[in-house]
């Protein structure tokens, strides 16, 4: 666990620093929107594979214990999830709180708890995914052949390497399920509205004027085709996301084991 969370440190450090208060200019916006979403990016790998990493492991343990009569499927399940909450909350307040401030993001304290919300809540649905998958697969290897197919799809969906509105309508009903859909434009919708982003200048580090500008941060918001009053909805979605994918895991979980003999 402490290797974790010196891990988010230097990581938030090293973000930190590359991106060292941030101008407000053609190439700060560019490199704000993909910072945000690397928010997302770092709080959904690592937390993913580190669940998978162990959970598989535990199942014939548990398939014993519980034909033993030592405990429920419940009370291990929900041990199990109790137990990744704190871990997966401190080093998400790591990475968001170290970075923002050396980055420049909007200096009120409001937004800041803001951003660490939309963090904890990111990882804490991915950590519910995470427990759901490993609960119905039956080995590490076919928990991680699911995730990375997942994964991709999701963060292909989730609003900086394509435009949501510009999806076809076959996948455009997936970015309703990714975490990277609705943290990213948290994220957006937190930092964008803020009064300083009302006249961003139009040149770039290199003095030259951009051939395409976005004068302010209403115009960042719509160019990516998000609502700048959706951040709380995004906040209620992930909760409710990680509620039915802890009930999918226990559910699923329970089933294995009863077959299990």
């Amino acid at each position: 666990m402490r290797a974790k969370f010196v891990q988010k440190a230097i990581m938030a450090l090293f973000l930190g620093f590359l991106y060292f208060q941030t101008p407000t200019d053609q190439d700060g916006v560019t490199n704000l929107k993909g910072i945000l979403f690397f928010f997302c990016s770092e709080l959904t790998y690592p937390t993913m594979y580190g669940i998978q990493t162990y959970m598989p492991g535990e199942f014939p343990l548990l398939v014993r214990e519980y034909h033993n009569g030592d405990y429920p499927v419940l009370a291990y399940y929900a041990a199990k999830v109790l137990s990744y909450m704190p871990i997966f909350s401190v080093d998400g307040i790591i990475l968001t709180s170290i970075a923002y401030w050396l980055i420049g993001l909007a200096p009120t304290l409001e937004r800041f708890l803001r951003t660490v919300i939309t963090g904890v809540l990111v990882e804490t649905m991915v950590a519910s995914l995470g427990v759901a998958v490993c609960s119905f697969s039956p080995s590490y290897a076919v928990a991680v052949t699911i995730t990375g197919p997942l994964l991709t799809v999701y963060s292909m969906t989730g609003g900086l390497f394509t435009n949501v509105a510009m999806l076809p309508d076959w996948i455009k009903w997936v970015q309703y399920l990714s975490w990277f859909r609705f943290g990213y434009e948290a994220f957006i919708v937190n930092e964008w509205t803020y009064e300083r982003y009302t006249n961003i200048s139009c040149t770039m580090t290199s003095g030259k004027v951009a051939e395409s500008c976005q004068h302010s941060g209403a115009e960042v918001i719509k160019e990516l085709s998000f609502h700048p009053l959706n951040l709380y909805f995004n906040w209620l979605c992930m909760v409710l996301y990680t509620l039915a994918h802890y009930s999918i895991g226990y559910i699923a979980l329970t089933y294995r084991v009863q077959q299990h003999r």
